[in-house]
């Protein structure tokens, strides 16, 4: 099942593919995640900006892949990120006239319905995640399969993205040989491997730093709420520190990540080399100037878009992203903003072991720590994996569905 999956992260600095690799010894199979990546070109703050430049870096990145798997790679889920991401909540309703067991035709007309309500020609849905299902007022659940039902009331939220972009990106992927299996919302694909159970259920926001882009996704009571996008990122950041103390962009990159906003003697003095290859000294204060005053405007941004969303944040924000590798980014955040955050690499999907360990044996052997710039690819591919489990689980929901119509067919005859 797990086999040939793959997913590309098309970013503002770099184009990732991640797979799914089996690390054989000689008794066990270990899976892991391998992620290939190549500097981003023909991109701004998350979108494509040149079809050339673009198709030239996939090609490279597709040439590396290829190379190191030993495998043609023709198919992929891809990540779609941007200020064009909406998301929206909708209310279906559907009624039959004789009871009946909810199962996988039930869903299908109440996606149906929901895609009728949705109705923007400019706009494709990503993703259509149920919240909650209302069977006769008498239960409330996430989970219907199974249950009789004459009215039901179905709670979604749709993420929808640019129907032009979305063309475009899969015009560029068709245009170096790819199929695009599935389209999904990089913050929703970030979060899934980010936030644990109990940080989706109390309210936590999660807010991906990338390069040209901060994404952003609220959940509460299990669920996610909201999907924003904050046209700051960690390239911003960086190109304010290379302006402003005249220095080279790979050294001010160097410099945000060394010292950053970290909590050391502000009038300490630090050697660096300007764009004229010459020496100079600065102290770290003018650093944390420059690059607080981008993060305190990145922070009003996002706590704009969690005030309109009116959701109790217990949890409080996570961040990810290579642009949260900034040092003394969250001691920084937490001194103006009233929210609790810090910064999460992305997790190891359980599921990805669990379903390796059904057909083969496995060692356990802890998978290697992945860093924050990866969190969308890795994302990708979970939510990928999640999707197929999804598919036979209605399918084996619908095989039990039609088990106990034939039952009760049984006792009637009996009767």
């Amino acid at each position: 099942m797990l086999n040939n999956l793959y997913a590309l992260d098309l970013g503002t600095t770099k184009f990732c593919l991640g797979t799914i690799n089996i690390e054989k010894s000689s008794d066990s199979f270990t899976p892991s995640i391998d992620i290939i990546s190549t500097p981003a070109l023909g991109m701004y703050r998350g979108m494509l900006s040149d079809f050339t430049q673009a198709s030239k870096a996939l090609n490279k990145l597709l040439d590396f892949a290829e190379e190191k798997y030993k495998t043609r790679i023709t198919a992929t889920v891809v990540g779609i990120a941007g200020s064009h991401l909406e998301s929206k909540s909708f209310t279906i309703y559907h009624s039959e006239k004789q009871p009946t067991i909810f199962g996988p035709n039930t869903l299908t007309q109440l996606e149906k319905m929901l895609c009728e309500q949705f109705s923007n020609n400019s706009k494709e849905i990503l993703h259509k995640i149920p919240l909650s299902f209302n069977l006769d007022n008498r239960l409330v659940t996430k989970t219907p399969f199974g249950f009789h039902y004459l009215n039901i009331s179905a709670e979604y939220l749709i993420i929808s993205a640019d129907k032009l972009y979305i063309t475009d990106v899969i015009r560029l992927c068709n245009s170096c040989g790819l199929e695009v299996s599935r389209l999904c919302a990089e913050p929703y694909a970030s979060s899934a491997v980010i936030l644990n159970h109990e940080e989706k259920n109390i309210g936590t926001a999660v807010v991906d730093i990338g390069g040209g882009t901060s994404d952003g996704i609220i959940y509460y009571n299990e669920t996610p709420k909201k999907v924003f996008t904050v046209d700051i990122g960690g390239n911003l950041m960086t190109n304010d520190l290379a302006i402003g103390l005249g220095l080279p962009f790979a050294e001010a990159e160097n410099l945000k990540h060394r010292y950053g906003l970290c909590s050391i003697d502000p009038s300490k003095k630090i050697e660096l080399i300007n764009s004229l290859s010459k020496k100079e000294t600065h102290e770290l204060s003018t650093i944390h100037n420059i690059l607080g005053a981008r993060i305190k405007e990145l922070g009003k941004y996002i706590y704009s878009a969690l005030q309109k969303e009116n959701v109790p944040l217990k949890g409080g924000l996570v961040f990810t992203g290579g642009g949260s590798q900034v040092q003394g980014l969250n001691i920084f955040f937490n001194s103006y903003f009233p929210y609790k955050s810090k910064t999460t690499n992305p997790k190891f999907p359980s599921i990805i072991k669990d379903l390796y360990e059904n057909s083969y044996t496995s060692t356990d052997k802890a998978p290697p720590p992945y860093s924050t710039i990866y969190a969308t690819v890795i994302g990708l591919l979970y939510l990928e994996v999640l999707q197929q489990e999804k598919l036979n689980k209605i399918e084996t929901s619908y095989s039990i569905s039609n088990y106990f119509r034939r039952f009760v067919g049984w006792i009637k005859e009996i009767t």
